[in-house]
């Protein structure tokens, strides 16, 4: 028995409790960061500013770090500071509140999301303060103010089964280790509260992970015992593969975020997984070094100032900027098989088109005009014929045409890049050809977008070592 409960068969007891003590929080972190807590509170509740705006007040220790839920590598903690002031208010008086309160008493700077909110960073820990109105229903709340209502929610469940804190902790590390954890534009994936909700709702790590071996697009989760509208949640988020409605909102889609991209992932890993258990499908037992085997490509590499935007506004962007490439380079006719992108939120950002190879094919296809325009028709065919091609009418009756085509990879995919909008505080980019699978004198994060295949599947098929 463990904590409680048996082992359920696909992760053997001596497995579990290993990863386990690599992953669980210690009491003393937990000491520390709830001391933390205290000294940002104790600034806080000390502002006579915050008192003026709302003589009624509440701050609230949220997240992770609240449910005991936290891994072993997060040194952080949310706290929310919440308001008795409509929401307006909060997002115009928000940061200078925050200003005013922390301004002297603790270091700080400010990121900007749905409400403006301050990180202080201290003896190598953060405590994000986000500031946001005392809400008493959970169905007027929006967006972030959302979790503290998700956080008393989770901490009530463990309080009831309070076994399930490790089985949780062992999930939110193995959707980390195979790269589909968070909830952020980069990721796509799911949310630490969707972790703990799911491990909850299937009463187990092991549970959650033989269920996501048989998912199937599109997902559905009654989360809510019965309170749930899946109609209506369907039509509210038609593009969404998978719906766990929130149990504290039952209108809401709690995995929103979730891409079919990282479902698939999930889905994908979870069968590996049940068919070969290891330890290497958990974040904290992975090599440091990536195992790289790099396809052919084109790279196209950023430099700029990033530090100072917000780092979703820069990781969307670079998606796009991937996904137009992509489409890019298949329209020309270049054998593109995917694409992957990275930033370093500060001076560097990169795209990678794989490709089969960066050549494209020889022969281009050119669509003619119907022959009975008989002055386009004939200028079509001296243009192909000129160019060294062919023309010729097919089984429908239309002109086509075919030529050689000598353009090369770096000049097609920058003519594409030219039409985009680049992440905000880019400078200069450049592209590269990378022709063949050896190195392309790449730094390692950027050498590691030249290999699609994630490197977890190769850690555990291949036991790749640093």
């Amino acid at each position: 028995m463990l904590n409680g409960v048996k082992s359920r068969g696909i992760l053997p007891s001596g497995l579990r409790e290993k990863v386990l003590e690599g992953i669980r929080p210690t009491r003393l972190q937990l000491s520390i960061l709830r001391r933390l807590y205290h000294i940002v509170k104790d600034a806080l509740e000390a502002c006579e500013d915050l008192k003026l705006l709302s003589p009624r007040y509440r701050v609230e220790l949220v997240g992770s770090a609240a449910k005991g839920t936290l891994l072993r590598d997060k040194w952080e903690i949310d706290v929310f500071l919440l308001l008795d002031a409509p929401r307006g208010e909060i997002k115009r008086l928000g940061e200078e509140i925050l200003r005013s309160c922390l301004g002297g008493r603790l270091p700080y700077y400010f990121k900007y999301s749905e409400h403006p909110y301050a990180t202080v960073s201290l003896m190598g820990m953060q405590a994000d303060i986000v500031p946001a109105p005392l809400a008493v229903d959970p169905r007027e709340a929006m967006g972030v103010e959302r979790t503290p209502f998700h956080t008393r929610y989770v901490r009530s469940r463990l309080e009831e089964e309070p076994w399930l804190v490790d089985d949780i902790l062992l999930f939110k590390s193995f959707l980390k280790g195979v790269g589909v954890y968070g909830a952020e534009t980069r990721v796509g994936g799911f949310s630490g509260y969707l972790a703990e909700v799911l491990v909850i709702h299937y009463r187990g790590f092991e549970e959650a992970v033989k269920a996501a071996s048989s998912w199937r697009p599109p997902v559905m989760i009654d989360t809510t015992g019965g309170k749930a509208d899946f109609g209506m949640l369907a039509r509210r988020y038609p593009d969404s593969p998978m719906i766990v409605p929130d149990p504290v909102d039952p209108s809401r889609n709690t995995a929103a975020s979730v891409t079919l991209k990282r479902l698939s992932e999930l889905v994908h890993a979870a069968n590996l997984f049940m068919r070969k258990p290891s330890q290497k499908f958990f974040h904290a037992f992975q090599p440091r070094n990536p195992c790289i085997k790099p396809l052919p490509g084109v790279m196209v590499v950023m430099v700029g100032d990033y530090s100072n935007h917000p780092p979703d506004a820069i990781w969307g962007r670079i998606k796009r900027i991937g996904e137009r490439l992509f489409r890019a380079a298949r329209a020309r006719g270049y054998p593109a098989l995917s694409y992957a992108f990275y930033t370093d939120e500060a001076t560097e950002a990169a795209v990678y088109i794989h490709m089969e190879s960066p050549s494209r094919y020889h022969i281009e296809a050119r669509p003619g005009p119907p022959p009975w325009e008989s002055e386009r028709a004939v200028r079509f065919t001296e243009k192909r014929l000129g160019e060294g091609g062919w023309v010729w009418v097919g089984e429908d009756g239309s002109l086509s045409g075919a030529r050689l085509y000598k353009g090369k990879a770096a000049v097609d995919i920058e003519r594409a890049l030219e039409t985009l909008p680049l992440p905000p505080g880019t400078r200069m980019y450049r592209v590269i050809v990378c022709p063949s699978t050896g190195r392309c004198g790449f730094p390692s994060q950027l050498e590691a977008l030249r290999d699609p295949t994630p490197p977890w599947v190769r850690y555990v098929l291949e036991d790749c070592r640093s």
